[in-house]
């Protein structure tokens, strides 16, 4: 069973991965679109990937330390199951789509934006 310090390393873990995979996705929208202020744009969305980069190396580290692995399963638009591996022990966690959602966005809002979210 994974203590609350592991547990939240696991939820860290996810909710980059998501905010990670968004960012791809916008920067690859705004290379096919053509904007006038595209470079701009453009320079933002990559200083925010390597930020994230940077912090899910970080969590990476801190997983393997706790000999910690974590593997999305599956999906079925509802809920996102996840298996981790703990020191021999293995266990499974499903977690709600749009509280993963609401939680990627919520990171981004205060982390990479820098804008105030009510609680």
């Amino acid at each position: 069973m994974l203590d609350e310090v592991q547990r939240n390393l696991v939820q860290r873990y996810i909710i980059l991965t998501l905010v990670r995979q968004a960012l791809e996705k916008d920067f690859n929208t705004l290379q096919a679109s053509s904007l006038f202020c595209q470079e701009s744009l453009h320079s933002f969305l990559t200083e925010r990937m390597h930020e994230v980069g940077r912090e899910i190396g970080a969590l990476q580290r801190a997983l393997r330390k706790q000999q910690l692995t974590i593997k999305k399963e599956k999906n079925d638009g509802f809920f996102t199951k996840y298996s981790y591996y703990f020191k021999g022990y293995e266990g499974t966690f499903s977690l709600l789509n749009a509280r993963l959602k609401h939680d990627a966005l919520t990171y981004m809002k205060r982390h990479l934006f820098k804008l105030e979210t009510k609680q």
